[in-house]
C-alpha cells in the first residue's frame, strides 16, 4: 500500500506572536499531524495523539473536525486514484477515521460520493457513442467492484447516464417527425443492450414513438383499414377516424349607429333650430363560425361527416387542396362552402392520412 502522506514534508515553525497569543495555528497543526501519520507507517497514531498536536497548536473543536476531515479526504482522493481501493487501504481509512474522532456516518458519505462520481464519469465516457459494448460493461463493473460500491448503489448511479444516452438517441431518431421500423427496432436494441426493458418507457414516450411510427407507415405502406360503424359504399375501405368540430365561414351583418355634432339653437318660444345629423348603417363581417360536431371517417373514395345535426359527405375530387394547422385543417372545395375542422385530439396523423389518401386518390 502507498501511503497517502509524505514524512519529507518540512515542519512550520509556529510564530512567536501566536505562541504568546495562544493563537490557532491549523497551517502548523496539519503540518505536524501529516508528518506524525507518515512516520507511523500503515498503522496510524492513536487518537490522543492527533488531539496533542491539536492542543499544542490551539485548534478548537471547528478547526480540528475542518482540518482532520480534508486529511481524510486526501488520504480516499489518493487511495481512488487507480480506481481500487485494496482492503489495507479501506482498513486504514478506517483507523484513519477511528484516529480523527470522526462520525462514521461523515466519512461513509464522502466516500460514497467520490466513488460514486467516479463511476459515473467512467460511464459517461463510455457512452459517449449512446450504446454500451461487453468490454466496456465489463470495465464499468471491474471499477465498480474496486471502488467497493454495492450492486444496488452501481445500478442506482448507472441510472443517469444511461438515460441521458437513450435520450440523446431518442432524439436523433425523431428529429425528421417519423420513426421507421429500423429505427423502432435500433431503440429497442439499444435499450435492451443498456440494461433497460422497452416496455418501462414512460408513456409519454411510449404514445410518441407509435405516432410517429404511425406516421412513418402511413406516407410509406398501405395505409391502415380500421371498422366505420356508419354503412359503406361497395369496395370502400376506412382508413381512419377522428372526432372533429366543423366550421364554416358565416357572413354576420350587424347595425352601426353613428352620431354626428349636433346643437340646438333657440329662436323663438317653443321653436329651436337643430344643427347635425344622425345615422345609422349596416356592416357585414365574416367569421368562423361553429356548424357541428361529429366524426370524421376518410375513406378510399370520400370524406364522410357523420354529426350531430348533419351528415355530409365530400368527394376528393372535389377538395381542391387542405391546410394543415397544429390543431386541425381547413378543406378548400371546388364549390359550396369549404370547412374548417377542428380535430379534437392529435391533428397530425388526420392531416397526414388525408394528405396521402388525396396524393394516392390522383
Amino acid at each position: 500500500m502507498r501511503l497517502p502522506f509524505d514524512s519529507t514534508r518540512s515542519a512550520v515553525a509556529q510564530g512567536k506572536l501566536r505562541r504568546l497569543l495562544r493563537m490557532a495555528d491549523t497551517s502548523c497543526a496539519e503540518t505536524a499531524i501529516e508528518r506524525a501519520l507518515a512516520a507511523a507507517g500503515s498503522n496510524p497514531p492513536n487518537a490522543s495523539v492527533v488531539q496533542q498536536i491539536l492542543s499544542s497548536h490551539h485548534v478548537g473543536a471547528q478547526g480540528a473536525r475542518a482540518l482532520t476531515m480534508g486529511l481524510w479526504a486526501r488520504a480516499l482522493a489518493a487511495f481512488v486514484d487507480d480506481d481500487v481501493i485494496t482492503d489495507a487501504e479501506q482498513e486504514y481509512l478506517i483507523a484513519l477515521r477511528n484516529s480523527f474522532g470522526l462520525a462514521e456516518r461523515e466519512t461513509n458519505a464522502l466516500q460514497h460520493d467520490l466513488t460514486s462520481r467516479i463511476l459515473r464519469d467512467v460511464a459517461e465516457e463510455a457512452l459517449t457513442d449512446n450504446t454500451l459494448n461487453d468490454d466496456e460493461w465489463r470495465q464499468i463493473e471491474v471499477v465498480a467492484s474496486g471502488l467497493r460500491l454495492p450492486p444496488h448503489i452501481r445500478a442506482a448511479i448507472m441510472e443517469e447516464p444511461i438515460a441521458a444516452a437513450l435520450a440523446r438517441a431518442f432524439s436523433e431518431v425523431i428529429a425528421d417527425h417519423r420513426v421507421s421500423p429500423a429505427e423502432e427496432k435500433r431503440m429497442h436494441e439499444l435499450a435492451a443492450s443498456l440494461g433497460v426493458d422497452p416496455n418501462s418507457f414512460d408513456i409519454n414516450t411510449r404514445q410518441l414513438l407509435e405516432k410517429l411510427s404511425l406516421l412513418w407507415r402511413i406516407e410509406n405502406e398501405e395505409l391502415p383499414q380500421v371498422p366505420a360503424p356508419i354503412s359503406l359504399q361497395r369496395s370502400e375501405v376506412c382508413h381512419g377516424c377522428f372526432n372533429v368540430i366543423w366550421h364554416e365561414l358565416r357572413t354576420r351583418t350587424t347595425g352601426v349607429r353613428y352620431a354626428g355634432p349636433v346643437a340646438s339653437i333657440p329662436i323663438m318660444k317653443g321653436l329651436r333650430y337643430r344643427i347635425g345629423s344622425v345615422r345609422t348603417g349596416r356592416v357585414s363581417v365574416e367569421e368562423l363560425t361553429r356548424v357541428d360536431e361529429g366524426t370524421i371517417y376518410v375513406t378510399n373514395k370520400r370524406l364522410i361527416f357523420d354529426g350531430a345535426k348533419r351528415n355530409t359527405s365530400i368527394r376528393y375530387s372535389a377538395i381542391l387542396s387542405i391546410e394543415p394547422f397544429s390543431d386541425g385543417l381547413r378543406i378548400e372545395k371546388a364549390s359550396g362552402r369549404s370547412p374548417t375542422l377542428v380535430v379534437l385530439g392529435d391533428a397530425d396523423v388526420a392531416n397526414a392520412l388525408l394528405a396521402e389518401v388525396l396524393h394516392r386518390s390522383t
